[in-house]
């Protein structure tokens, strides 16, 4: 399959995002920015709100079922619109401007990320796609889609799990409808997420930031422009889930500001009633699109919009010493209300962050977590560099970009109302610092929320970064023609498309094109650098399809590819992650398989799993596991010769278990 051969499936992306959202909110009266920005957080509720219900009666996930929560959605939207004010006072200007600079914008992301990736049906050979992929082909084999079932896969221990599907509802969605493969799906929906959640999401938080109407236009490219995002978390791990989440904060983001100038401002002849219930439900549909995507996105949240909010409670703070005193006690409530609930949200952070990964813990990816200085890290923000993830490669300086953002912060601290983005950007900037640096203890604590992973804190800066590169083209546009606003405006526009060509030209040429294409690039034969290889896919789709039955488990060692039968044979791997908590059952395959014909145990797991075949490739992804023998019980049994071999390619081989009989 081809690029060119995608793009009905890519059509079909799009739609699963942004269609569930355009329905629900048709009612209300939104412009056309924000009524796009607004449909992916709400697309991302239906889809999660349909797999979390029906999933609940064990239903297998479908399209069907997000056509109903859509229209659930819609009533409810009719029933609450009369609360609902208008989201954007005045009506989108220039449409077609901005429509073509979208279109720009989102090419040149496309050929930057995908350039070296010569076909679709690649997938990101890294350890977290494993589970990913591993989740969206349960998915389609009749697996819950439900965040309470999904984590499922990797805890069989019948622990309460909860983990994010989002992404991956989304993909089951797009294979189902279109039939396309995984691979396939994971990066159309990737291209569609940064195309029409990521894209008008940032224009809109611009505007909302700097209400001027050229604001959203100049966003667009430099949307583009940051190495961090959306670039950063494919090459720098494949953390689908996360992009998600990032593609979703900016509108995320906008809706908190909006609701917070609600409630703590004047607005009118609106009923106080009615902006707190619009706010009400505006920040709920944030939290649970993020909750829904990547719950760690929320701590990023918070982190952005938490100076923006103090500081509209300082204002009304203000305005209280010259009302009664009733308004002033009310406000000084408000207050410390908001410092103590901001003080109990980031203990609990902090608590959840560290039981999650410890002090002295990584991430467990196979990227470059390149250790450095602060001063590197430091150099790294102020010059717009980013680090691909791939070989310790850093992209070089982007001058026109660094000076736009270094320009915003020197403007935005000249204007009380747009201080708040300089602390929330100098915030992210030492969280970034930390969590590039060497571990240590103190690090490691602050950066827990974002598993210490700096890539998930370098996208974070670019959403703040793109805000703060538009107030410096805006205050540059009006500098070069100050008597004329539209000129001005148009200047930025230009200035604007400057920075964002020489930005994504110098992150394809200095290391973010090719290191997708490292982190892209499938080997024919079985490599210690990829997952799998073209001919494990081969043999698997083949092979292992045609011998191992539908109602039968595939047992071998997640590392040599094992894990992915599900995806490319459509059979459930035992293990289906290279890590879990695993129960009684699979630890005795993974430590005792070689003791099949002396212990009972051994038949007695395999009976209960289902499991008559053993799927074996020599080598291992990254040299195998590099904190255990977990699986070296699979790869001693096959050795020793215990088991029958059925097929092979004299690569890939698979193995029948005859010890214990047929399954019944």
């Amino acid at each position: 399959m081809t690029w060119g051969d995608s793009f009905p499936a890519l059509l079909v992306a799009v739609v699963c995002l942004l269609g569930p959202g355009l329905i629900v909110t048709a009612p209300f009266r939104f412009g056309t920015l924000a009524r796009t920005a607004v449909s992916g957080l709400v697309g991302m509720c239906v889809v999660a709100s349909a797999a979390t219900i029906f999933g609940a009666f064990g239903l297998a996930f479908a399209w069907w079922q997000v056509l109903i929560v859509t229209a659930v959605g819609l009533a409810l939207a009719l029933a609450v619109r009369p609360a609902v004010p208008r989201l954007e006072p005045r009506a989108d200007r220039r449409v077609l401007l901005l429509l073509g600079m979208w279109l720009l914008s989102a090419l040149a992301i496309a050929i930057v990320m995908f350039w070296r990736v010569p076909i679709p049906d690649r997938i990101a050979q890294t350890q977290d796609n494993v589970f990913h992929l591993s989740a969206t082909g349960a998915i389609l084999s009749g697996h819950s889609a439900s965040p309470f079932a999904i984590g499922g896969l990797i805890d069989t221990t019948g622990a309460f799990t909860y983990s994010p599907s989002g992404w991956h509802s989304f993909a089951a969605l797009v294979a189902q409808t279109t039939g396309v493969p995984v691979a396939v799906a994971f990066n159309v929906l990737f291209l569609a997420t940064i195309a029409v959640v990521w894209l008008p999401g940032i224009a809109w938080l611009a505007r909302t930031v700097v209400p001027t109407w050229a604001a959203a236009t100049i966003a667009l490219p430099l949307g583009a422009s940051f190495g961090w995002y959306p670039y950063g978390l494919l090459t720098g791990g494949a953390l689908y889930p996360s992009a998600l989440a990032h593609a979703l904060l900016p509108a995320a983001v906008g809706i908190v500001l909006v609701a917070a100038r609600a409630v703590l401002g004047d607005r009118g002849r609106v009923s106080r009633a009615r902006r707190w219930t619009a706010a009400v439900v505006g920040v709920a549909l944030a939290g649970g699109a993020l909750a829904a995507a990547d719950p760690r996105a929320i701590a990023t949240l918070f982190v952005i919009v938490a100076p923006f909010v103090f500081w509209r409670l300082i204002i009304v703070l203000r305005q209280a010493h010259e009302a009664a005193p009733g308004e002033l006690r009310r406000a000084r409530y408000t207050l410390w209300g908001s410092v103590s609930a901001a003080a109990v949200v980031i203990a609990a952070g902090l608590i959840f962050g560290n039981a999650a990964m410890p002090l002295t813990g990584r991430p467990g990816d196979t990227t470059d977590l390149v250790a450095q200085s602060p001063w590197q890290s430091l150099t790294q923000v102020v010059m717009a560099q980013s680090q691909t993830g791939v070989n310790g490669v850093v992209t070089i300086v982007a001058p026109p970009l660094a000076l736009a953002v270094i320009g915003g912060v020197f403007m935005a601290l000249r204007r009380a109302a747009t201080r708040w983005v300089v602390i929330s950007y100098l915030v992210l900037a030492l969280l970034y610092v930390l969590a590039a640096g060497d571990v240590g203890p103190v690090s490691s604590m602050i950066a827990a929320l974002w598993l210490g992973d700096p890539y998930r804190l370098a996208a974070a800066l670019a959403i703040v970064g793109v805000p703060l590169a538009t107030i410096g083209i805006v205050a540059l546009g009006r500098l070069i023609v100050p008597a004329r606003r539209a000129f001005g405006a148009g200047a930025a526009i230009v200035t604007a498309v400057i920075v964002g060509v020489t930005s994504t030209g110098t992150l394809a040429a200095t290391g973010v094109s090719e290191a997708a294409g490292a982190v892209f690039r499938q080997p024919v034969q079985a490599s210690d650098r990829a997952i799998v290889s073209s001919a494990q896919m081969t043999f698997m789709r083949h092979q292992v399809s045609a011998v191992v039955p539908e109602n039968q488990r595939v047992l071998g060692d997640p590392w040599d590819g094992a894990a992915l039968t599900g995806v490319f044979a459509g059979r459930e791997p035992v293990f289906p992650h290279l890590r879990g908590r695993w129960d009684d059952a699979r630890l005795t395959l993974a430590y005792s398989l070689p003791s099949i014909d002396e212990s009972s145990e051994v038949c007695a797991a395999l009976d209960e799993l289902r499991v008559r075949h053993v799927l074996y490739t020599p080598g291992s992804f990254g040299g195998g596991d590099p904190d255990s023998d977990l699986y070296l019980g699979v790869h001693a049994a096959v050795d020793a010769g215990l088991f029958t071999e059925v097929a092979t390619d004299d690569e890939s081989s698979l193995y029948r278990i005859d010890q214990c009989g047929d399954l019944g």
